[in-house]
């Protein structure tokens, strides 16, 4: 989409929200959420509270790009973990990354990191309990026991932790009840699927002392047929569990302790080659091949563990005065071993390492809220140390220690000026220093360090204006920071005439965000209408890019990159039984700057007019839940999802057509019984209902004749059978 038509249509739905902002009279709405028009009382949207600016706010109110989902909401629309969120989330992009199916490819509004290992830090920050989660493995968290997830788009630079130059993902899990509560389900579906999820909360010193614990587990058959590996492979076995304590000594502080862990023995991802190198004998390594069936053979292997504390305490000194303090605790733990493609001769090339990666975090933050005065203010420190072992089969050995220290202090305020019109101003500083020490043992009899600082200071400004009781709108400024780090260079690869190959590093990536944004809803609270125009544009962007004719990869730093972007979300409560709802984003990027990269035969070109690698120029999902009017006991429920996603590149050359994802249609749809007590339901439940199948990602070697493409195929159609319980 060209910038005049981004500008047109944003323009145009701006115009729409004004249009709908004439003055009118509120409609009183009840603790049910139904609401009384004349007399008359019908079911009207759900108000969501979030607290993406460290205090509670309704989601209708609060000026930044925020899509909310409560416990219900999640429920509703069949998302049951973070990789079912990018059907949910205008310009988001959410899939498992190349070749290794623990870690969580994640590009926002244009903008990710989708390497993996212990050396490389996401641009889309994921939170579980307001602490930042580093690595990208085992981030599928199953939303078992959660309260609502909050997606903010964009950068956050102000009062959120580290790296958060695309935007944040905050999962808020459910806090422990005084009340006892329990419940749980069960499903079972085709490829012989099995999910099992459960949750028990309730006192355990009256009125001081709650806890609660959960529990998820999933296993599914593989989904690949591979001959050569003897049956189907690609298989799913995960499990996760979470306890936590709550404790109130008086009606001023509370203590908010949790532990979690997750241990996923799923298969690594082996893909489907359809391109090979010159001199392979694979006569299926066609274009136009069956992407559910594999000839590629090779060691494989994928261990992940990871164990999660947060400490969470907030003191309420007075109306206006909150304490808050938040500690993590984190170590995760993995191992790949996977082959990408195949040699002449048959022998496999691949990855294979193990890495054991630890952190730790704290911050201090008080909050201040008045009538005229909202005031955000703290510091924060993170740790974070890795040691990643490369080795055989398919890699090098080499030990590569990465160690990183941040601090940063942050502050944002809010003034209300009247008349509906407040004033936003924040500031943040940050500096980190990361060391990196490589040893390849079989190049050289000793070790290699470096290490490098960096900072920055991130300002935000921005001015809202709640027009009346239905129409919101807002504008900022936001910068955005993620800091640079190391790229590991074997001694013996030749740089370019500058010595020995060493820990190299890349300069840190920032961005500077403008967004204008309106959020409409109607008097009968019926309709809602939320939308964001935004231009980010980026210098030093991070990009993930191949050494020419290898399997490895390294962090470049793209000199310079534009997003311009529109997204909007409808919510439509169209009868007390419908709901309609929709999530759409219209995308256009560019590079504003020369930089080089290794196209498909090895030659090194100025890709300053590819396309970005991830963006995804038009995607929309439109779906509904629909409960049906008829004469049995209980509520019998129906709802589908459509989502359309435009082509997207998965390289940065954009070299050959069979490395972009083609654009894609998917269908969900699931039918439901809830009781008149709606303490039990039963749910068929299904996806990619039509069965599409097409290339999600691919692994592509350069070779100055052919180059080797992988390519890994969306999921097959699943159904699920799912009895739930709750008491």
């Amino acid at each position: 989409m060209s910038n005049s038509a981004l500008v047109i249509a944003g323009s145009a739905a701006f115009a729409v929200l004004c249009g709908f902002g004439a003055w009118t009279p509120a409609h009183a709405q009840n603790a049910d959420g139904a609401v009384q028009d004349g007399g008359n009382e019908h079911r009207a949207l759900e108000e969501v509270v979030v607290s993406v600016q460290r205090y509670s706010s309704n989601l209708q109110t609060t000026p930044v790009a925020v899509s909310a989902f409560t416990a219900e909401t999640l429920q509703q629309r069949q998302v049951v973990n973070v990789a079912d969120m990018g059907a949910q989330v205008p310009g988001i992009l959410v899939t498992g990354g190349q070749g290794i199916s623990t870690i969580a490819r994640i590009v926002l509004r244009g903008v990710g990191q989708e390497n993996g290992g212990a050396l490389f830090d996401p641009a889309v920050g994921v939170y579980v309990d307001n602490v930042y989660q580093p690595r990208p493995q085992n981030q599928w968290f199953d939303l078992f026991d959660v309260e609502r997830v909050e997606v903010l788009r964009g950068p956050q630079g102000t009062l959120y932790g580290r790296n958060t130059s695309g935007g944040a993902i905050k999962i808020v899990t459910r806090r422990p009840s005084f009340d006892l509560t329990y419940g749980g389900d069960l499903a079972f579906g085709n490829h012989d699927a099995r999910e099992a999820r459960g949750y028990l909360s309730g006192p355990i010193v009256a009125d001081k002392i709650a806890g609660s614990v959960g529990f998820s587990a999933k296993e599914r058959d593989g989904i690949l047929d591979a001959p050569a590996y003897g049956g189907d492979i690609n298989a799913v076995d995960s499990k996760s569990f979470r306890g936590k304590l709550l404790i109130t000594p008086n009606d001023r502080l509370d203590i908010e302790l949790a532990a979690s862990g997750v241990r996923d023995r799923s298969d690594i991802q082996v893909g489907s080659p359809i391109m090979v190198l010159p001199g392979v004998d694979d006569p299926a390594a066609t274009p136009g091949r069956d992407l559910r069936t594999t000839e590629l053979l090779g060691p494989r292997d994928s261990k992940a563990d990871s164990t999660l504390f947060t400490a969470n305490i907030e003191y309420r000194a007075t109306p206006s005065f909150t304490f808050s303090s938040i500690t993590g605790y984190g170590e995760v733990k993995n191992v790949t071993v996977t082959p990408l493609t195949l040699l002449p001769g048959g022998a496999p090339v691949g990855i294979s390492w193990t890495f054991d990666d630890e952190f730790f975090s704290q911050e201090f933050h008080g909050t201040y809220t008045s009538d005229r005065l909202d005031l955000v203010a703290g510091v924060y420190y993170f740790h974070e140390s890795g040691l990643q072992v490369d080795g055989p089969p398919y890699t090098l050995p080499a030990d590569k220690d990465r160690t990183v220290n941040a601090g940063a202090a942050f502050a944002q305020g809010t003034f209300k000026f009247g008349n509906g019109v407040s004033l936003i101003a924040g500031l943040r500083y940050t500096i980190e220093e990361s060391k990196l020490t490589q040893f390849y043992s079989t190049q050289r009899p000793y070790s290699q360090s470096d290490e490098k600082t960096f900072s920055d200071l991130t300002p935000k400004v921005g001015v809202d204006w709640q027009v009346n009781d239905d129409l919101f709108l807002y504008a900022s400024y936001t910068a955005g920071f993620k800091s640079g780090g190391f790229n590991p260079v074997p001694p013996n690869t030749n740089t370019g005439g500058q010595g020995e190959g060493r820990p190299t590093p890349y300069d840190e990536e920032k961005v500077d965000s403008y967004e204008l944004g309106a959020k409409y809803t109607s008097p009968h609270r019926l309709f809602r209408l939320n939308t964001a125009v935004f231009r980010a544009v980026y210098d030093g962007l991070h990009l993930p890019v191949f050494f020419p004719g290898t399997v490895s990869s390294y962090t470049s730093n793209a000199a310079g990159a534009r997003v311009d972007g529109i997204e909007i979300e409808p919510t439509i409560q169209a009868t007390d039984n419908l709901q309609i709802y929709g999530a759409l984003s219209f995308l256009h990027g560019k590079y504003t700057s020369s930089f080089p990269c290794s196209l498909s035969n090895t030659s090194i070109v100025d890709c300053q007019d590819r396309d970005l690698k991830g963006l995804i120029p038009v995607k929309t999902t439109v779906g509904f839940t629909y409960d049906l009017p008829i004469g049995v006991p209980g509520t019998l429920s129906l709802g589908a999802d459509w989502q359309h996603v435009d082509k997207y590149w998965n390289n940065v050359s954009n070299t050959l057509p069979l490395t972009a994802t083609p654009a894609h249609d998917l269908l969900n749809g699931f039918v439901s019984w809830r009781s008149p007590s709606e303490r039990w339901a039963v749910s068929l439940e299904g996806r990619n209902l039509t069965d599409e199948e097409f290339i999600l990602s691919t692994v592509q070697i350069a070779n100055a004749v052919s180059p080797s493409i992988t390519a890994y195929a969306n999921d097959p159609r699943s159904v699920l059978l799912r009895v739930r319980a709750s008491f």
